[in-house]
């Protein structure tokens, strides 16, 4: 069975980005910190799916 992990989307605003996804559509915001990476990454996740947001 095939599945798909993420999608990605590049924003000019992710503090805009983040409160309108947890705020009104009620997604779960999860940050972490890749291995290498120099700041800690974000997602939105809603069940086993997530959106990674990157700053354009």
């Amino acid at each position: 069975m095939l599945s798909f992990d993420h999608s990605v989307l590049t924003v000019d605003d992710i503090n805009r980005t983040i409160l309108f996804y947890t705020d009104i559509l009620g997604m779960n915001l999860v940050e972490f910190n890749p291995i290498g990476a120099s700041k800690p990454r974000f997602s939105l996740q809603f069940g086993n799916q997530k959106i990674n947001i990157h700053q354009a």
